[in-house]
């Protein structure tokens, strides 16, 4: 688990951030993403193919491997992107199809 570590900006502004970073045809550890966050973006970077994931399942379905994991709607991406997510999530990983890749993940 990756957890999001708190940014301070100053005057009581800041966000949430983390990051990760896979070899060719591996899968990252997840993000855990807080729940009260309401907007969540997700910056992956790959050198030739890659996607991220997210679920709605619980910490501990994570980790006893239960989780379901959904695919980005960018589905496997080429160059980078970005996509917000409006609604809450519990975890975000990254996924390389070939290449090697990596993603950053910012909440508020």
């Amino acid at each position: 688990m990756i957890p999001l570590t708190w940014t301070d900006v100053g005057d009581g502004y800041g966000f949430w951030r983390a990051s990760t970073s896979v070899a060719s045809g591996a899968t990252s550890d997840y993000i855990r993403v807080n729940y009260n966050n309401s907007k969540t973006t997700v910056a992956v970077y790959p050198s030739n193919r890659a996607r991220a994931q997210y679920t709605i399942d619980s910490p501990e379905e994570i980790v006893a491997a239960t989780a379901v994991w959904i695919d980005w709607p960018l589905g496997n991406i080429t160059s980078a992107r970005t996509d917000t997510l409006l609604g809450v999530v519990t975890g975000i990983r990254l996924v390389s199809v070939s290449g090697t890749a990596s993603m950053e993940v910012l909440s508020i």
